[in-house]
């Protein structure tokens, strides 16, 4: 019993000198203190001029995205405001684009040592970009952010605002050469459709013409045998065969074709010779002929031309892939006075009390 009432006045008597101690210390701790926040004050001295600056980026108005209603309704290249704001991220993502916008910006921008390209790269990396959207709700909106920790809040300004306006020139001008590229797949393809039509239709006459001249040769030749033989008319079907049409059809089949008399005969030369517009009479070439035509007719290429013609595609200057806007733009010092002085204070204290404790232990031991 007595033990423990012993232990108990030592505590009560070891935390007695101890505090006894930092007070008739304090003076000496203060030294510390006053010395860390002289510091501190040092520390936000020399990054007065770091900052941290946040700019939002979100995908285009509602109002904006409607003048791509008519280009839409085409089916032929879809624009969306996801899209095209994916487009848009991707370009500022673009470390090569963001370097060249820091060199232009930056001072001694003519320099091409190493040291300097790698502050540029130093730079580059200290622009950050980030996706703001909640994977875990439902038709979160799509927000992005680029962050950016350095100094001269001012010329980051201007940087920042040349990088996302080169972001949206480059977006604009892919855009314009995809649809470019696009029609020009569809006239290509409509051309050679074309010239495999009209290659059709040829081959086609060349076989018809050769079979032409085959047939009549084949019917001068039985002309001249009916001649010779004084078969002006049909010396199957006349009057001295009596015979069912059946068995009459046949007989005319296995029949040479002069015995249908040279009359006839010479009607079909002259008929035959007489033709001006074959194509009538070639299978097949009629149906190419109509399909021609409706490529001819198809207006689908001049209705996308005016379709992006009516749309932001068509300038420029009315073209946004994204929604910013850097009158917002949050620009904010990196570090917060309060919390260095405090931090300080603390540290200077800590160290204080140690090194106190050190002092007195080195006395004692004296």
């Amino acid at each position: 019993m007595n033990t423990n009432e012993n232990l108990h006045n030592s505590d009560e008597i070891d935390l007695r000198d101890l505090v006894l101690s930092i007070w008739e210390g304090r003076w000496f701790i203060s030294l510390f203190v006053v010395a860390a926040m002289l510091l501190g004050v040092v520390f936000m001295f020399l990054t007065s001029d770091r900052f941290k600056a946040e700019v939002k980026i979100t995908p285009i108005s509602a109002l904006h995205f409607d003048a791509y209603r008519e280009l839409n309704s085409l089916d032929f290249i879809s624009v969306g405001r996801d899209s095209l704001l994916t487009r848009f991220i991707e370009q500022v993502e673009d470390s090569d684009m963001v370097y060249d916008v820091f060199r232009q910006h930056m001072e001694q921008g003519e320099r091409t040592d190493e040291e300097y390209e790698e502050f540029l790269i130093n730079r580059v990396q200290e622009l950050v970009i980030e996706n703001l959207t909640d994977p875990e709700v439902e038709n979160s909106p799509v927000i992005y952010q680029i962050t950016y920790s350095g100094r001269d809040d001012e010329r980051f300004r201007s940087i920042i605002e040349q990088i996302l306006s080169t972001a949206n020139r480059r977006v604009w001008t892919d855009l314009n050469q995809l649809f470019t590229r696009q029609i020009n797949t569809i006239e290509t393809n409509q051309a050679y459709e074309l010239r495999n039509l009209e290659n059709s239709i040829e081959s086609r006459r060349v076989l018809y013409n050769k079979n032409l001249e085959a047939r009549l040769a084949f019917l001068k030749e039985q002309s001249t045998i009916a001649h010779t033989l004084g078969l002006k008319h049909n010396a199957i079907s006349g009057d001295m065969v009596s015979l069912g049409a059946a068995s009459l059809a046949a007989i005319e089949k296995e029949t040479p074709e002069y015995f249908r008399g040279y009359t006839a005969i010479d009607k079909e030369i002259e008929l035959l010779s007489s033709r001006k517009n074959d194509e009538a009479f070639i299978p097949g070439v009629p149906e190419l002929r109509m399909k021609i035509n409706e490529i001819h007719r198809d207006t689908r290429i001049e209705r996308i031309k005016l379709a992006m013609e009516a749309s932001p595609l068509s300038d420029e200057s009315s073209f946004y892939a994204a929604t910013y806007d850097l009158k917002k733009m949050e620009v904010k010092s990196q570090f917060s006075k309060v919390l260095v002085l405090a931090l300080a204070i603390i540290l200077g204290g800590m160290l204080g009390v140690f090194a106190l404790a050190i002092r007195n232990i080195l006395r004692s031991d004296h």
